[in-house]
């Protein structure tokens, strides 16, 4: 059961980091403002984060009270189980500022997609209006 759950433990701090890089894949992308070439990286991303999930299914049938306290471990086992857990989190906080900082950047281009499309419809609207007191004038 140990070596099961050292397994998920370590799957589950590698699957952080490759959310991480392919998160960094998307900034850069979004920096480039290639938003076609993103959707391929977000599905993996959406991947992931499903592979995640099941990881943690995992690791809580292993765990039916839900607690590794309760589980019988040497002190060299406990301890490299506190040292995988703070890895886990660090990794997590990572991907989790990776994920953040790529949201903002694409409501910002959202943003200014959105205020380029309105200053265009205004500028046809003022066109339409100018071309139609144009032609009431011709009337």
């Amino acid at each position: 059961m140990y070596e099961r759950f050292i397994s998920c433990m370590k799957s589950i701090g590698s699957t952080y980091k490759e959310i991480t890089s392919v998160g960094n894949q998307v900034h850069m992308l979004l920096i480039e403002k290639k938003v076609k070439d993103m959707q391929p990286l977000q599905m993996q991303v959406m991947k992931l984060l499903e592979e995640l999930q099941q990881k943690e299914a995992e690791i809580a049938s292993l765990l039916p009270s839900g607690s590794v306290e309760e589980v019988m471990l040497t002190s060299s086992e406990r301890e490299y189980v506190e040292a995988l857990v703070a890895e886990i989190r660090r990794e997590e906080q990572n991907a989790r500022q990776v994920l953040k900082r790529n949201q903002y950047a694409l409501q910002l281009q959202i943003s200014i997609t959105e205020n380029i499309v309105d200053c265009i419809s205004d500028m046809h609207m003022e066109q339409h209006h100018n071309s139609q007191l144009f032609v009431n004038e011709l009337l």
